[in-house]
């Protein structure tokens, strides 16, 4: 099976971004597996020095994955316009990602659970992104080992660049999300 590469968005949070990328090497298949970071730039000038020390520390990240790359923004992109990045920049090269924020720390079966779901749902229109999170309400009861939900959450997620595709990031309206009620009691 070919492995989801990791794309890891991180800003000036080097602590999290530490914890995140030792669970991250504790994984199954991390060893086997390209992690490419993408370090936004500072919006204010008291960020700087933040994001200098991280990237300092990203430098230092070689072993536990197959490859690592780091790509440096050179101005500030905001999270929205940084995963878009991200995802585009390993979609010129692989056909499927998995990404992660600075402070998602995963289990040790993480990896494995992302790429058994992206192959296994690669050809199911249905099925826009494969998410690691599920809310507690929402699997209360529940006894299988997915659940299909109307939205996804960021908190260790993947997709396939031919549906990624189909999203015109521009235009594309995610405020319902944060003000839906629905959203507020299921996750």
């Amino acid at each position: 099976m070919n492995l989801a590469p990791v794309g890891l968005v991180v800003y000036n949070r080097i602590e999290h971004t530490k914890r995140v990328i030792e669970a991250l090497k504790k994984n199954t298949l991390a060893i086997d597996t390209d992690l490419y970071i993408f370090s936004d730039a500072p919006s204010k000038e008291e960020d700087k020095k933040s994001v200098s020390e991280l990237r300092k520390y990203l430098k230092t990240v070689k072993d536990g994955f197959k490859n690592v790359y780091i790509y440096e923004a050179e101005k500030n992109l905001g999270i929205k316009y940084s995963t878009v990045k991200a995802v585009n920049t390993i979609f010129e090269n692989h056909e499927y990602f998995i990404g992660l924020e600075d402070d998602i720390e995963t289990n040790k079966y993480f990896l494995e659970f992302m790429n058994n779901a992206l192959n296994y749902y690669k050809d199911d229109e249905d099925v826009m992104a494969i998410t690691a999170f599920s809310h507690k309400h929402a699997t209360k009861n529940h006894k299988y080992d997915v659940i299909f939900t109307y939205a996804f959450h960021s908190w260790g997620w993947g997709t396939w660049k031919s549906k990624w595709n189909n999203i015109n990031w521009d235009t594309c309206d995610t405020s319902w999300y944060n003000k839906s009620i629905k959203h507020k009691i299921l996750g």
